[in-house]
């Protein structure tokens, strides 16, 4: 007869039951009982069936058992693809799974953690393992690629605006968020000493590792005379 098992290649685990059944039975016979073919979780299973027939006018039909899988499931690593400068191994954090851990180490086989992991622009491997003591889901390791992005300075602490004292002024101000003790090159400072006189200035960062820019109107103001009142005067002819 045509009567075969439906089944074709392994499942896998959804946390849902699979269930492999006989199909193409002729008439007559029908299913009588199944062994095995319902499962939820991964594991290899045999199942096997008996018939219902015409006892009186045919032979019992037999069909061979079936070994059937149901094969874990893989956690997706769900993982930035950019990071800026500065990042380290400990930044790169794959979301968390209920069904295990993930780990993170780098391809190059450093395994300082607090270590950079390039400059911008390059890309870097990094090595993913996901491991878990559910026999569900799949232990296993991939590689990721990442690439290392610029990363963005601030400008604090600027101070744009001056009274008249006679000297060139510029705006000055200190750089945040930058790495250890990196100076980031910044161009576009132009100097003034004229009297109530402003311009615009727009900070720019010129740096393989960082960007960032600010722009700020420069000023001069009218300063203030200063008069001394303790300075001594000689009196010459009564004038």
């Amino acid at each position: 007869s045509g009567a075969k098992w439906n089944y074709e290649e392994p499942f896998t685990y959804n946390g849902y039951p699979k269930e492999v059944v006989v199909i193409g039975l002729p008439n007559g016979v029908t299913v009588k009982a199944y062994q095995n073919n319902i499962k939820t979780d991964v594991g290899e299973y045999e199942a096997t069936v008996s018939f219902n027939y015409d006892s009186d006018h045919y032979e019992e039909p037999t069909l061979s058992s079936l070994l059937w899988n149901i094969n874990p499931a893989r956690v997706a690593i769900e993982l930035e693809d950019e990071y800026v400068y500065g990042s380290t191994l400990k930044d790169i954090v794959p979301k968390a799974s209920n069904y295990g851990t993930f780990s993170v180490t780098n391809k190059n086989g450093n395994t300082d953690e607090t270590a950079l992991l390039g400059n911008a622009g390059d890309t870097v491997t990094v090595i993913v393992t996901f491991s878990s003591t559910n026999k569900n889901y799949e232990s296993y390791s991939e590689e990721v690629e990442i690439t290392i992005t610029k990363r963005e300075v601030t400008f604090n602490n600027v101070v744009s605006v001056y009274d008249y004292d006679g000297e060139a002024h510029e705006v000055t101000y200190t750089l945040g968020n930058v790495v250890g003790n990196d100076i980031p090159t910044v161009t576009g400072n132009k100097p003034i000493v004229t009297v109530a006189q402003s311009t615009i200035v727009t900070l720019e960062v010129v740096d393989p590792n960082y960007t960032g820019s600010k722009t700020v109107e420069l000023t001069i103001n009218q300063g203030t005379p200063s008069t001394d009142f303790n300075k001594e005067y000689t009196v010459v002819n009564g004038t």
